[in-house]
């Protein structure tokens, strides 16, 4: 009958529109994993071993027993088969710490501090090199840069482009939000400034999805007002940089039994965790989008099907009278590609409104992409 014929078709059509839909869905969110895992971080997280430890503070709050220990920790990893270089850093990116103060220009009212936000890191002169960060021009810290000498300071690119735009910053001066207390009880504490000795490219601290505030490194060193805070110890291998863990450990206890290690893990789990969550919604809408297809593909099946055998009369008829195979067949797909076409162009506008909703879950893609758009209408018309 008609209407049972008209309502088989109208299912095909919105099996066909729902399939084309999650596809779509699927094939954005997992573009956008694809231009996540490649983006430019600002650091190579591969065959790294970080470690945070944490200084019990009434031994720790003097800044010669806190970089000693430092300074020894370094060594130990640097004397373990299988590490490369080592360093110590407040912070490392995607581990979901930060420390964030207030800084400005020289040539600035310090007053303008407030409207500029930064990351603030602590770091020993390997550090750039252990995280393979890129400096764009000027120099890293090294032993001048001690207690005693010039307070220096390495910015990334976007500081030097908000503070300094079309300049070089190295030599110029910067207020990082530090200050030292004043002499006499009541006094105001004394801003300190720092010399920019170099510039790094940008690292995406929080997030892949986004680039990070400003950030400006101090040498370790030259720390001021933070001894005893905690830091990671890092470590570049040429082994499984788990191979390190317990070197690690063992090193840390001689040293200090009371020191307790965490996060102790390879730096790129950090990465592996922050595309968790986009690998996993583009795997659950792939496997919607598959099902999907499947759905169409034996819906489309099962409507063509029993409409041959519906004319089978009536086909029989037509070849007698003279019309070929291919002829006949022509008319069939023709018939079935009705479906496809309609379930594609309905499932294409609903993918273009619900595209917008997608969007805040996508990176490097827009959520109406031709190419995407078009290499999924091919794969259901296939």
């Amino acid at each position: 009958p008609a209407p049972r014929t008209r309502f088989r078709g109208a299912l095909v059509v919105a099996v066909v529109a729902l399939a084309r839909v999650l596809l779509i869905a699927a094939g954005l969110l997992v573009r956008s994993f694809e231009a996540l895992r490649t983006v430019d971080k600002g650091f190579v997280a591969t065959d790294v071993l970080s470690a945070r430890l944490r200084f019990p503070t009434e031994r720790y709050d003097d800044r010669d027993a806190w970089l000693a220990f430092m300074d020894q920790v370094r060594a130990r990893l640097r004397a373990t088969p299988g590490v490369r270089d080592a360093a110590v850093s407040l912070l490392v990116p995607l581990s979901d710490r930060s420390w964030e103060r207030r800084a400005i220009s020289e040539d600035r009212p310090i007053e303008e501090a407030d409207q500029h936000s930064y990351l603030y890191g602590i770091v020993s002169p390997e550090y750039f090199d252990v995280l393979q960060v890129p400096i764009l021009y000027g120099r890293v810290f090294n032993s001048e840069d001690g207690p005693d000498g010039t307070l220096v300071t390495v910015i990334d690119e976007r500081m030097a482009a908000e503070f300094w735009p079309g300049q070089s910053p190295v030599g110029r001066r910067v207020f990082l939000g530090e200050r030292i207390p004043a002499a006499e009880e009541g006094g105001a504490p004394t801003p300190i400034y720092r010399t920019v000795i170099g510039v790094s490219r940008n690292v995406r601290h929080y997030e892949l999805a986004a680039p990070s505030r400003m950030q400006a490194y101090v040498p370790h060193t030259q720390a001021i007002g933070v001894y005893g805070a905690g830091v990671y110890a890092l470590a570049r291998t040429s082994v499984p940089p788990t191979d390190v863990a317990g070197p690690l450990r063992a090193a840390v206890a001689e040293l200090d039994a009371d020191i307790p290690i965490t996060n102790l893990q390879p730096l790129g789990d950090y990465v592996d965790e922050e595309l968790g969550s986009s690998l996993a919604m583009g795997r659950l809408f792939s496997a919607f989008g598959v099902a999907a297809l499947l759905l169409a593909g034996l819906g489309i099946f099962g409507v063509v099907s029993w409409t041959v055998i519906r004319r089978t009369r009536e086909i029989g008829i037509r070849m007698a009278r003279g019309a070929d195979a291919t002829r006949v067949l022509r008319g069939v797909l023709r018939n079935a590609l009705r479906s496809v076409v309609a379930g594609t162009v309905i499932g294409l506008a609903a993918a273009a409104l619900l595209s917008r909703y997608l969007e805040s879950l996508l990176f490097g893609v827009r959520g109406v992409d031709p190419m995407t758009y078009a290499g999924l209408a091919a794969v259901l018309l296939a």
